[in-house]
């Protein structure tokens, strides 16, 4: 969202500016950002789509001049430049191209192109002459080969002389440095190299090259290996020499100095997503933000803060830019925010602008005033040529004491106010000796409420309503209505101007986009039989359902007869609703009757009948079945609409009982009658007990075979009567479970 106020200031005192040539950007899909106000102001107007590397040049009062993707370069009215097509950068590379001024010219750029990691890696140079065509230039020299073997990787920066510039590269497998030197002469023959530092192979082509704006550190960052390092570079002779370095646990890919040299940033994406701030003077890494889509390229602006191209992991945009607002504050204090700056119509991938880092080596005043609620209130001092002279020191007081950043030494700092309110801001410097203070008032408006969502889905045969808040407000939308809220049927991006009594505007966008309800299908009528349970589908996916029984699932399992419907809608919000009817068919009962015995020599005749068919155990057919051994016998039956049920029935072997008790015996060892032995038949799980007349049990045995020899424990028993228990399960009664028992008496002789 963009917030504009009309507030102005009433206390100017005075300053220089610095040279603007990179106050223009142009990145991503048709993203764009001007600084020529003095803070970032969103640009829509843009043609170029890339996923990664791009470079914007400006003259030095901050007009555009052209901009590139490293293939095809477009002039300040966004049109293919003259000949400005086919130039041999990628739009895959992390780096694709930079521009470069040639030294002591006001015409004359060179454009160093680099190939990506999957070619031979080639490194060329064109030529544009902005004065042709009219001013809007044309390339008069293209892809002139300088060689091959260059990683995605490039920087430039002012060589000491403060005129020249040097352009570095790295090679691929191996640990090479390139350094060439553009002159007022053109691309000088003299190569520096380099050979410092770990080897850069496969996996270490993609990720950032950055040198320091003071043009004294070189850092680069190689993508799957994990991995920045650090040297020093010498900006007279170009030379490189490998310091240390920095393992980290994802892919490594944009990198950026602090304005003063003495922090770099490194974004840290490919599953998980960080930014770490690394400390060049004590050589330390610590994470300062987990953004919440991947980082990418990272790049300073000319307002000194540090940029963050965010995009989805594979290749995919979002419409916001984050931003760290105070890169040269050491630990979290260097304010990163995740979503602070929204592109309208264009939206950010994994690149910013490549620029010569020494553009950014001053510190940035900012014209113009913001002082609605959501902004910035921008402050420049402005002094006189005496008073510069004799400048000792300045200081900006802003009176917000709740704020971190309520004080600056800028000669032209901005300043948030988070609340609405007047502030009185005090401005204090010294000028050989003597102090000087001004202050101002500052009127800070509340901003009016607007939040459209992001992106709307246009369902088939439905509206899409845009609403921006009712109230004292005035209302501009991008169709030319001046309501609160709109209707709209047509897919587009539409945006809203709210303004407020006091002046301050409020600008918000929302993407509409055509959107297709959800594929369902699901049978008209579906036929069960009784007792059975089918199961309704709607479809897997990401999408949400809701059943007429309130059930929320992808699928129901029904057993009734009935009407059954879905809604089944998409992460778009758009539904489908759809009923099946469930129709039941009945069963006929089908039973063989209760298990049995097979006692008839001639066998048994199972028979069923009210089915269409029968299967049985043996896949014969028929109604019945005669058996003539036992066994389980089991039937299938179907009717005419296939539905089935079966039974099964237990045959077992004829029960014939019988039980026989002697009523006495001789155990005398004479061979004859001297074991008590009951004759059982047709019968399990037999017990005998005998016990004496007094009721003591003087034998016990399982084994009703063996019988008793009458006596107890080694010693004969006595002459007498002794009772008899015998427990057993007849045949008959096995499935049952009863226990029958028979008690006698039996008369023991000696």
């Amino acid at each position: 969202m963009k917030v504009i106020s009309t507030l102005v200031f009433l206390f100017i005192i005075s300053f220089t500016f610095a040279q603007k040539e990179a106050n223009v950007w142009y990145f991503g899909n048709k993203a764009g950002l001007d600084f020529n106000s003095g803070s970032a102001v969103v640009l829509e107007d843009g043609v170029l789509d890339s996923f990664e590397g791009v470079s914007t040049i400006c003259d030095n009062d901050g007009n555009l001049l052209f901009y590139t993707d490293g293939i095809t370069v477009y002039n300040k009215n966004h049109l293919i430049m003259q000949n400005g097509t086919g130039l041999l950068g990628h739009p895959s590379a992390t780096q694709s191209g930079v521009i470069i001024p040639v030294p002591l010219s006001s015409t004359m750029y060179y454009i160093f192109t680099v190939d990506y990691a999957y070619t031979v890696g080639s490194l060329h140079y064109s030529i544009v002459d902005i004065s042709l065509n009219g001013g809007l230039g044309a390339v008069t020299t293209k892809n002139v080969n300088i060689q091959n073997n260059s990683t995605e990787k490039i920087s430039a920066v002012v060589h000491a002389n403060k005129s020249d510039i040097w352009i570095v590269i790295h090679e691929r497998n191996n640990s090479v440095y390139k350094s060439y030197l553009l002159t007022k002469d053109g691309l000088s023959s003299t190569i520096t190299t380099s050979n410092t530092g770990p080897v850069v192979g496969v996996n270490g082509e993609q990720g950032c090259l950055k040198i320091s704006p003071d043009g004294k550190l070189l850092a680069m960052a190689t993508y799957l290996n994990k991995r920045v390092d650090i040297s020093t570079f010498d900006n007279t002779t170009g030379q490189v020499t490998y310091s240390y370095g920095f393992d980290y646990s994802d892919a490594t890919y944009g990198i950026e100095f602090s304005q003063d040299s003495k922090l770099l940033y490194v974004s840290v994406a490919y599953d998980i997503s960080e930014i770490y701030q690394v400390n060049l003077v004590n050589h330390t890494s610590t994470r300062i933000a987990t953004p919440a889509k991947l980082p990418g390229a990272l790049q300073i602006g000319p307002d000194g803060k540090i940029y963050v191209a965010r995009y989805m992991r594979p290749n995919l945009e979002t419409k916001y830019l984050g931003v760290i607002n105070n890169p040269e504050v050491i630990g979290i204090g260097c304010n990163y925010i995740d979503e602070a700056i929204y592109l309208g119509t264009g939206a950010s991938k994994a690149g910013l602008p490549t620029f010569i880092q020494s553009f950014f080596d001053y510190s940035l005043s900012i014209e113009g005033t913001n002082c609605c609620e959501g902004g910035s209130s921008q402050f420049n001092a402005y002094l006189s040529t005496d008073l510069q002279a004799n400048l000792d020191w300045m200081s900006w007081n802003f009176g917000d004491p709740g704020s971190p950043d309520n004080t600056s030494a800028l000669p032209s700092p901005a300043h948030m106010y988070e609340n609405p309110g007047i502030y009185t801001v005090t401005f204090t410097m010294s000028a050989a000796g003597n102090l000087i203070t001004k202050t101002t008032l500052v009127n800070v408006m509340a901003n009016p409420p607007l939040d459209l969502p992001d992106k709307s889905f246009l369902c088939p045969n439905h509206n899409v309503v845009l609403n921006a808040g009712v109230g004292q407000y005035f209302y501009s939308w991008s169709n030319s209505s001046t309501v609160a809220s709109i209707t709209v049927n047509t897919a587009g991006d539409y945006w809203v101007e709210k303004t407020d009594i006091f002046g301050c505007i409020s600008r918000d966008t929302t993407s509409v986009e055509v959107a297709t309800n959800p594929v369902l299908l699901i049978p008209d009528t579906l036929k069960i039989c009784s007792g059975d349970t089918t199961v309704i589908d709607a479809g897997a996916g990401q999408y949400t359902y809701v059943w007429n029984d309130s059930s929320i699932g992808q699928q129901i399992h029904v057993f009734k007869e009935g009407d059954y419907w879905v809604r089944k809608t998409n992460t778009s919000g758009c539904s489908s609703t759809d009923t099946t009817i469930i129709l039941l068919y009945p069963l006929p009962e089908l039973t063989l009757g209760n298990d049995t015995s097979l006692c008839d020599e001639s066998g048994i005749l199972l028979q069923v009948s009210g089915f269409e068919t029968y299967t049985w155990q043996d896949n014969s057919q028929g109604s019945s079945y005669h058996v003539t051994d036992p066994g389980i016998y089991r039937v299938e039956g179907k009717t005419i609409n296939n539905c089935s049920v079966s039974d099964e029935i237990l045959v077992t072997p004829c029960c014939r009982f019988s039980l026989r008790i002697p009523n006495a015996f001789t155990p005398n060892e004479d061979g004859y009658n001297d074991i008590f032995r009951p004759l059982i038949n047709g019968a399990n799980q037999c017990k005998m007990t005998i016990a004496n007349r007094w009721g003591a049990i003087v034998y016990t045995t399982l084994d009703i075979d063996k019988g008793w020899d009458g006596r107890f424990e080694n010693t004969d028993c006595p002459e007498g009567v002794y009772i008899v228990v015998l427990e057993f399960n007849r045949c008959d009664q096995i499935e049952s479970g009863i226990i029958d028992t028979e008690i006698c008496a039996v008369t023991l002789i000696r």
